[in-house]
């Protein structure tokens, strides 16, 4: 045993209860450490009420400022209002919370660095005690977060698997189930979430649930996720007979009430704005699509891209790139009309989105904005720009393909621009529009040989290779070219291919590019940090061509069908 004292209990080798318990006002709040390898993680800090009592705990068995970190499931004060007093007392590690939780955290005024949660399922986190974080939104926070360590199989289940009751045990027992399923029912008004919940949370096959109120659960997990699959909230949205809306009126409250919060939300977060222009990013606009979309099907979708920035780029450098961006993003900010709004996507491409006022005649207002940029003198010399417009009516019905459709058409419309020329429209009318076009694959290497080989290889089988031997290089050859797939050494100046593939990550339009390593360095650790970034190919140099080629063909297939 590490601990002293006997508020501290040891549930397993590495993890700790650190109180508190058996309040009498029904509500027992379990704090809990992780501590392994000399590393410390706390899951969920609890109340201000109770910070002395969990802080002498934990301070027996490592000193405050060595955690490494606080995990924050939701922004409860029951669950995360002490966080101000674990700083006050020397905490100096990161605090991990999903990016809707991040935010209300603010009003703390913390210090501590914010690791921000944006994924469904963040894989396992080498740097946190191989954790990992998943998001189940709306049980019964919008932010929620639960934690699975991966090395013991426990999961930290946040308000999930909770129950109140005077005299609470540390372990449940049989009689838990029926505490828990009243607490669900009572206290998380989204349990209609609960069935598909406890499917995937059984897929886990957690060894041990320890959740922030109640006890811990131990023994026949299943029949405790069995119980809660079938749970149903008991909370009334309106007054009827049964207490209990229908599926359709539940369906439509929720999706009123997830657009309201997100927006309100994503309009109060710094980090999905681009830096340059000011704009709401890619991020932003993937999550905005939707409502748009719905409440706009005589709508507009246009890309507009400042045109030959690669030239412009390297006669005057990135830097002078940059501000004629943010030149461009100004104007088109300035004149386009107040309804319509105006995101950054990545490079020299911004999005405009028109609502349905503008069905009759969306290319009015396109072709006066092209005539500002033509007839502007704010920059360093004449630009113009192109434009790729996608009609929300030519989307299919499914809300969860739509905006893959969007992505799809805007790629092709894009490089329909490139045969087109400065200064053009493609839409549905545009001529010779054909998703089947010569691939273009771009080649990041810094060693010529290397790259030439390949690329004389695929031009022979019907790819257009870009070769490009530097990262920053590589990242404005994306922008204005939009390949079709890319392969990476990981080790190239300025630029790294893991960091390349990082920032590709971030762009809704660039993520689902095709990628490749092909690299003399390969080791377990290097292919797992490409397996987490969704790149399931790579090989070791030297490399047969004739795989390259092969697994370019599958890669490219695969997105085409998405």
């Amino acid at each position: 045993m590490i601990y002293k004292k006997k508020a501290a209990v040891q549930l397993s080798e590495s993890l700790f209860w650190l109180g508190m318990g058996e309040n009498p006002d029904f509500l027992q709040i379990n704090v809990y450490m992780l501590y392994r390898n000399g590393k410390a993680i706390i899951i969920d800090p609890g109340p201000l009420t109770g910070f002395k009592e969990v802080a002498a705990a934990a301070d027996l068995i490592t000193e405050i400022e060595n955690i490494e970190a606080i995990v924050v499931s939701h922004q409860d004060p029951d669950v995360c209002s002490s966080l101000p007093q674990w700083e006050n007392k020397g905490f100096r590690g990161t605090i991990i919370t999903h990016w809707r939780t991040g935010i209300l955290l603010k009003a703390y005024g913390l210090q501590s660095p914010l690791f921000n949660i944006k994924e469904i399922d963040t894989g396992v986190l080498d740097q946190f005690l191989s954790l990992r974080f998943l998001s189940f939104p709306h049980l019964h926070s919008p932010g929620n977060i639960l934690t699975f360590d991966e090395s013991s199989r426990i999961l930290f289940s946040s308000d999930l698997f909770g129950a109140l009751g005077m005299n609470a045990q540390l372990y449940a027992d049989r009689d838990y189930i029926n505490r828990m399923v009243y607490f669900h029912k009572n206290f998380m008004s989204s349990t209609g979430r609960l069935h598909d919940a406890m499917d995937r949370i059984a897929d886990f096959f957690p060894a041990m649930i320890c959740p922030h109120h109640g006890s811990v659960i131990t023994a026949e997990i299943a029949s405790f996720i069995s119980a809660l699959k079938s749970v149903r909230c008991e909370i009334t949205l309106e007054t009827g007979e049964s207490g209990v809306p229908d599926h359709d009126e539940m369906t439509q409250l929720k999706n009123i009430n997830f657009e309201l919060q997100e927006n309100l939300i994503l309009n109060s977060d710094e980090q999905i704005k681009d830096p340059v222009t000011g704009l709401y990013n890619s991020q932003y606009f993937e999550s905005f699509f939707p409502v748009f979309s719905k409440n706009n099907q005589k709508g507009h979708i246009s890309y507009f891209r400042l045109d030959q920035m690669k030239d412009f780029n390297n006669d005057f450098g990135y830097q002078e790139g940059d501000r004629a961006i943010a030149t461009f993003s100004r104007i088109l900010q300035e004149k386009k009309q107040d309804d319509c709004v105006l995101l950054r996507e990545v490079g020299p491409i911004l999005i405009l989105m028109q609502p349905d006022a503008y069905s009759d005649d969306p290319f009015q207002l396109l072709s006066n904005l092209q005539k500002e940029i033509r007839d502007t003198d704010d920059f360093i010399r004449d630009m113009t720009c192109s434009i790729a417009i996608v009609a929300v009516s030519e989307l299919g019905q499914d809300v969860q393909n739509q905006f893959k459709e969007l992505l799809s058409l805007i790629r092709i419309r894009v490089k329909t621009l490139d045969r087109m020329g400065p200064d053009s429209i493609a839409d549905s009318s545009a001529v010779g529009e054909d998703p089947e076009n010569r691939k273009v694959v771009l080649i990041i290497d810094s060693d010529p040989l290397a790259s030439q080989l390949i690329a004389e290889y695929l031009v022979a089988r019907d790819y257009v290779p870009v070769i490009c031997p530097d990262g920053n290089g590589a990242m404005h050859q994306i922008d204005l070219n939009r390949p079709d797939a890319i392969i990476s050494e990981i080790n190239v100046p300025q630029l790294d291919g893991f960091r390349i593939r990082e920032q590709l990550m971030n762009s809704s339009d660039l993520r689902d590019i095709p990628f490749l390593f092909i690299s003399h360095q390969k080791t377990e650790s290097s292919v797992k940090r490409a397996q987490k970034m969704d790149v399931t190919h790579y090989l070791k140099k030297p490399v047969m061509l004739a795989e390259v080629y092969g697994i370019l063909n599958i890669l490219t297939e695969q997105r085409n069908e998405r």
